[in-house]
């Protein structure tokens, strides 16, 4: 195993030159699959970048032609390194603004008379629905909070380890003031670490003495902070960073939820795969309907989650959420009931719609086996779309007619775009050319057998950096043939197979206070006794904090004789 600076340009940017003529070679090279590809190349050519990202591609232009012009679009409809003109946080706040009203609204109309008849049913079912996965709502020992991997609003993500955030004053909400007691006794180590001092109290009592231990913690109340981060050249997407002891008890809620989907609902939130087989089978078939929602949690209204979940659930989530959060120097009352950032939205907004969509097809009279649901990527049988979509709009919720798909041979869902059944995502440039990026997109173009593709991407590696190995270890290095090094002890051992050399990121880790060693080591403790007997959660690494800190050179061992293990 090696370790040198010079693989660390492996994941630097290059020079803006040298981004502009690569998309350029392939954007040439895909121009030859049809007249569409044909025509966005042009646009290239003439610097017309929007009018290329604006492109609609017909379904019927043919399977090349079709795969060629949607992947010219893909290098630049999300690359947050062009200036087109565009103003991304302005339309991230505008559509942050736009959510919100909606919320508003959705707030003073809901629990009134729906007109729609099979609206109303489908609210209700969905209500029963949801009583039945979640049950009664369990104690706080139960849930297994544990910290996330992302920022607080007193620790910024460079520091973010759980070592930095349990050294940090717990925080939390306004929501979860009047409750913090109960919170905090269930972390007794941590709260005594930032606790002010012990008392004793002694009560006599004739000739009994009782004597009370109490531990006076410092707790801080803070709103969250709205963000804005970079979603696609045109705008950003708002996440609220929630305070820090909301967010380690969201993420248990989250984890509870999420378990309970899977046992008593057959929705798998930890796998992707099954909406992206489902969506293939529509798209072949054309009986399932893949549906995406515009701004989903942005658009969870409070009274949404208050009319559909049970009263002791929705109780316990509020004391968890945060209701307030500031920006730009102002503070506002949130109107949807969480955003993004909050760490049971994604599980809370699955569930809502595993509820209604199941519904929606039962009442339909189709299949609910067919019912698959990834957050807001929901697929239901053809037949339901209208009464689902009805209901969805009622509960405040936009359909996405851009991704949403229940005609024709084309479906997409988490990740997987199918066309008659045909693969044809392609890949996205999201940041400045890097040599890392160049591996990925090679390795990506090779398992598609876009062979010419590959050689571009190879073109632009400097030839000593051309690390070649097999598939399925990763894109630290290039598809490709390869021969296995076989060191003579190895052999002489009797040994088969070989080792190739791979690229990997270094983690990065950050200094840690050593008179916290003890708390870290009860944290540890507290989050495998508590992890989920479905799902168990990985072990922590002291000081580790997002991001890396640079790469290495590794040898790998392995039997594979050929590029694909077959």
């Amino acid at each position: 195993m090696s370790r040198s600076k010079r693989w660390d340009r492996f994941i630097y940017p290059l020079t803006k030159s040298v981004d502009t003529t690569f998309s350029l070679a392939v954007a040439a090279e895909l121009s030859k699959c049809g007249p569409w590809s044909e025509q966005l190349f042009q646009l290239v050519v003439q610097g017309r970048i929007v009018e290329v990202i604006d492109a609609h591609i017909p379904l019927d232009v043919g399977l090349d032609d079709y795969r060629g012009a949607t992947q010219i679009k893909a290098l630049f409809s999300k690359n947050g390194d062009l200036d087109l003109g565009f103003n991304p946080l302005k339309a991230g706040v505008e559509a942050s603004i736009k959510a919100e009203l909606q919320c508003q609204s959705v707030n003073r109309y809901f629990g009134t008379l729906c007109p729609f008849g099979g609206v109303t049913q489908a609210i209700s079912l969905a209500r029963r629905k949801i009583k039945s996965v979640l049950g009664p709502v369990p104690s706080l020992a139960r849930l297994g909070a544990h910290f996330g991997p992302g920022a607080t609003t007193t620790i910024k993500r460079a520091n973010a380890c759980f070592e930095g955030k349990l050294t940090r004053t717990p925080v939390c909400s306004e929501e979860m003031l009047p409750s913090v007691d109960s919170f905090l006794a269930e972390t007794p180590g941590w709260s005594g670490f930032h606790s002010e001092g012990v008392s004793v109290t002694t009560v006599e009592d004739g000739d009994s003495v009782t004597k009370t231990l109490e531990c006076t913690s410092t707790i801080a109340v803070d709103t969250g902070k709205l963000i804005f981060v970079a979603k696609n050249a045109k705008t950003h997407r708002p996440i609220c960073v929630e305070p820090i002891l909301n967010g380690f008890w969201q993420l248990g809620v989250g984890d509870y939820i999420k378990d309970r989907l899977r046992v008593l609902a057959n929705q798998d939130l930890s796998n992707q795969e099954r909406n992206q087989l489902l969506a293939r089978e529509g798209s072949i078939h054309g009986n399932l309907a893949t549906i995406d929602l515009s701004s989903a949690s942005d658009t969870l209204a409070f009274s949404v989650v208050f009319d559909l979940l049970p009263e002791d659930w929705v109780d316990l989530l509020c004391r968890m959420r945060t209701g307030v959060v500031e920006y730009a120097g102002h503070k506002y009352e949130l109107e949807k009931f969480s955003s993004m950032g909050n760490g049971y939205t994604f599980e809370l907004e699955s569930l809502i719609f595993w509820a209604l969509a199941d519904s929606c097809t039962a009442l339909s009279g189709e299949d609910t086996k067919r019912v698959s649901v990834y957050g807001d990527d929901i697929i239901v049988p053809t037949r339901v779309v209208d009464l689902l979509f009805a209901t969805l709009s009622w509960c405040g919720f936009t359909v996405n007619p851009a991704k949403s798909y229940w005609e024709g041979p084309f479906r997409e869902s988490c990740g997987a775009d199918w066309l008659l059944g045909e693969d044809v995502r392609p890949i996205f440039k999201k940041d400045r050319l890097s040599y890392q990026w160049l591996y990925v997109f090679h390795n990506w173009a090779m398992r598609r057998g876009e062979i010419s593709l590959a050689s571009i991407a190879r073109s632009f590696i400097p030839n000593d950096w051309h690390l070649s190995g097999p598939d399925g270890y990763g894109d630290g290095h290039l598809l490709g043939s390869y021969e296995l090094r076989r060191p003579r002890d190895v052999c002489r051992a009797g040994w088969g197979g070989g080792y190739f050399y791979t690229l990997r990121n270094l983690p990065k880790s950050t200094e840690i206070d050593e008179g916290i060693a003890h708390l870290a080591g009860v944290y540890s403790l507290y989050t495998q006794g508590a992890t989920s007997i479905w799902e168990p959660r990985e072990c922590y690494s002291p000081g580790i904090v997002p991001g890396n800190s640079g790469i290495e050179r590794a040898s790998i061992y392995t039997f594979t004789e050929n590029i694909f293990i077959r």
